[in-house]
């Protein structure tokens, strides 16, 4: 399973994010902030992709080019 986090570095991302990965040990999961509000500390013991950048700005095909997600959590 191919999974993306979005706002991953706040509170309640950063929650969700460790959370899947206890859960799902064999997916692979991706987490996207932009550190407005959120901050890398919360993502302490986090192991998968990590994308520092604002979603409204992300060239997408460049980030990602023609990967699929089974799931966006945002």
């Amino acid at each position: 399973m191919n999974l993306l986090v979005t706002g991953a570095a706040g509170f309640i991302g950063s929650n969700l994010v460790l959370e899947l990965q206890e859960r799902f040990p064999n997916s692979r999961l991706s987490a996207i902030d932009d550190f407005r509000s959120g901050d890398f500390k919360n993502l302490g013991g986090y192991r998968g992709d990590f994308v520092a950048a604002d979603l409204a700005k992300l060239n997408w095909r460049e980030q990602f080019g023609g990967e699929k997600f089974d799931a966006i959590f945002h």
